[in-house]
C-alpha cells in the first residue's frame, strides 16, 4: 500500500539554549537587504540572513534572483533555509489577486480538470529515473518551544548535511527495489529529516483521501505563467495514509520510536484551465503530547523533459518536522506523554530538488558463444 512518510532517521539534541530572536522580514524588504550587501564577504551575508526570518513565501523564481546576486556558497545555502522555512506560509499580498473567487460551478469545473489530469496524465508518464539531491537543515528550539508558522523559535538554521541519490518511477510508482545503495551523503552529524514517497504518486494518493466535495476555494495565486487558482482540503486520521515515523533523542541510552499515520490539512494549486497541479502542501494534524509536535510537506511540481518530450513532474521539494526530546523512559502510554516528559525540541527542514531526468529502459543483451 502506497503511502506518504515523513521520516527522521535520528535525533541528536543540543540542551544548551541560547537566546535568539530573528528580524521578520517580508520578501520585498529581503530583496531590498540584500541589494545593500554586495560588496560584502560570503560568510558577513551569511551571518546577516541567518538573523532575518520570513514572514511570507519566498518562491523559487524570486529564490532563484536572489542567488545569482550572492558572493558565495555560505550565503546561498542561508538563503536557501531562509526561503524553505517560508514554504508553507502564504505568498506576499503582492501576488495574491483581488478577483473575486470564481462562482461554484467554475471551482467545479477546476476541480474536474484536476482530477481528469491526474487519471489521463499522470498514467502516461514513461518509466523513468532522476537524480535526487537533499540539503538538511537543523534549529534547535527551547524547551517546549511554540515554533511559528514557519517552524522557527530557536538558533539560526544550520546545515547538518547532504545527500544525492537516483529515484526511480517504474509503472506508475516511485520503485524502491532498484538502485539501493547509491545514495552519497556528506553529513556533519546525524540530524536529518528524510521523507519518502515525495517522488511517487503522491498526488493520486491525496486526492484518493481527500475524496469527491471536499477540496474547498482557498484564493487566486499570481504565478510566473499566469494565475492560479488554490483549493484546501482536510483528511481524517481513518482516511490518511501520511505517516510520520520518529525515532526520539533521550536523555538516556536507548531512544523511542514513534510512528503513526496522521490526519493532515492542505493545498493544492491548480492550472485552472488544464487542470494541472503545481504545487502540493501537507500538514499533519498532531495531538498534544506526542514527541512530534508538527510534520509537513510542500512538493512543486513543473515541466521537465523526458525522452524528447515534456511532462510535469517534481522539481522541489521541502519537508519540516518539529521533534521532541524524552526526558523519561516508558514508552507511548496511549500514544501521549505528559508535557514534563519532553524536553528540548529541534525543528528539522530538507530541501529536495529533482534533475536529470531520463527515460528507464530495461535492456537485455544475447551473448553468442
Amino acid at each position: 500500500m502506497s503511502k506518504i512518510c515523513l521520516y527522521c532517521l535520528a535525533f541528536q539534541f543540543l540542551f544548551a539554549a541560547v537566546a535568539f530572536a530573528a528580524k521578520p522580514v517580508t520578501v520585498d524588504q529581503l530583496e531590498s537587504a540584500l541589494r545593500k550587501t554586495q560588496t560584502q564577504q560570503d560568510a558577513d551575508v551569511a551571518q546577516q540572513l541567518s538573523g532575518l526570518e520570513l514572514t511570507e513565501r519566498l518562491s523559487t523564481t524570486r529564490l532563484s534572483a536572489m542567488e545569482a546576486r550572492l558572493p558565495g556558497e555560505k550565503s546561498r545555502v542561508a538563503l536557501l533555509a531562509l526561503a524553505d522555512a517560508s514554504a508553507f506560509l502564504d505568498p506576499p499580498a503582492a501576488d495574491i489577486p483581488a478577483d473575486p473567487p470564481p462562482d461554484i460551478n467554475a471551482q467545479r469545473l477546476m476541480i474536474s480538470r484536476a482530477v481528469n489530469y491526474l487519471d489521463t496524465e499522470i498514467p502516461k508518464l514513461p518509466n523513468f529515473f532522476a537524480t535526487r539531491t537533499i540539503v538538511y537543515f537543523a534549529d534547535n528550539l527551547k524547551k517546549n518551544g511554540r515554533p511559528d508558522a514557519n517552524g522557527r523559535g530557536g538558533k539560526p538554521w544550520r546545515t547538518t548535511g547532504s545527500s544525492t541519490t537516483t529515484v526511480y518511477f517504474r509503472d506508475g510508482k516511485e520503485d524502491k527495489d532498484i538502485g539501493q545503495g547509491e545514495e552519497k551523503i556528506q553529513s556533519a552529524n546525524q540530524e536529518r529529516l528524510i521523507p519518502t514517497g515525495t517522488f511517487g504518486p503522491i498526488l493520486s494518493r491525496v486526492m484518493d483521501e481527500v475524496g469527491d466535495g471536499q477540496l474547498t476555494w482557498r484564493r487566486w495565486e499570481r504565478g510566473a505563467d499566469g494565475t492560479r487558482a488554490v483549493f484546501r482540503f482536510a483528511v481524517p486520521q481513518t482516511r490518511s495514509h501520511f505517516e510520520v515515523d520518529f525515532r526520539s533523542s533521550s536523555a538516556w541510552e536507548e531512544a523511542e520510536y514513534f510512528q503513526q499515520f496522521s490526519a493532515y490539512h492542505g493545498e493544492i494549486k491548480v492550472d485552472p484551465a488544464t487542470g494541472t497541479i503545481l504545487r502540493l502542501i501537507l500538514d499533519a494534524d498532531l495531538e498534544p503530547g506526542l514527541p512530534v509536535a508538527r510534520a509537513g510537506l510542500v512538493v512543486d511540481y513543473g515541466p521537465v523533459e523526458i525522452g524528447g518530450k515534456t511532462y510535469i513532474c517534481p522539481v522541489r521539494s521541502v519537508s519540516l518536522l518539529v521533534g521532541r526530546t524524552l526526558l523519561r523512559p516508558g514508552g507511548y502510554a496511549g500514544n501521549t506523554r505528559s508535557p514534563s516528559d519532553f524536553g528540548p525540541e529541534t525543528a528539522l527542514l530538507s530541501d529536495i530538488t529533482f534533475g536529470q531526468y531520463h527515460v528507464f529502459r530495461a535492456e537485455a543483451h544475447i551473448v553468442p558463444y
